[in-house]
């Protein structure tokens, strides 16, 4: 909406319409539009962090919980040789 209609940015030839009227704004879509308007690079960046960035988050859930795994089996061995 805000980038075809209320920006005036040409429809890419590649978007996909939707029955509701509204076109598709992906990848490919941004990329053929990247120099009509400012604000489309800017969602470009946004997208890539925002993919970067979730895919930290993953790889941080892992490392806690290979850590949390790590600690509960030393604190279980140390159980074991105490008692």
């Amino acid at each position: 909406q805000l980038l075809y209609k209320q920006l005036k940015i040409p429809v890419p030839t590649i978007a996909t319409k939707y029955k509701s009227g509204d076109y598709s704004v992906n990848k490919d879509d941004l990329e053929e539009i990247k120099n009509a308007h400012p604000v489309v690079p800017i969602i470009q960046e946004h997208r890539r962090i925002s993919k970067q960035l979730s895919l930290l988050q993953g790889l941080v859930d892992q490392v806690c919980q290979v850590d949390a795994h790590a600690r509960a089996t030393a604190e279980a061995c140390a159980a074991m040789l105490a008692g």
